[in-house]
């Protein structure tokens, strides 16, 4: 899953988290999320989160990515609410 991909489908994961939750389950968002995170850490060959009993915690790996990632997703998001607002 590229950027693109994923900044859309975070658009929709809020809704689906909250019904998920209703119902006591994970959302599809959550599931696939972590199918992702376990393929960044193949291919970088490094864990991003310890995992432990909750909660997660960060790796060095994973708290050099976040940000990085984080502020992609941030940019992705609101270069789609500019498009958006244009309307067209």
């Amino acid at each position: 899953m590229n950027l693109i991909q994923l900044g859309f489908r975070r658009e929709k994961a809020s809704a689906l988290d909250r019904s998920a939750r209703l119902r006591g389950r994970r959302s599809p968002f959550e599931l696939q999320s972590s199918h992702q995170i376990r393929l960044l850490e193949e291919i970088l060959t490094r864990s991003l989160f310890r995992r432990r009993p909750r909660p997660l915690v960060l790796t060095e790996a994973g708290a050099a990515l976040f940000p990085v990632i984080r502020d992609s997703l941030d940019a992705l998001a609101g270069a789609v609410e500019a498009v958006r607002a244009e309307g067209g």
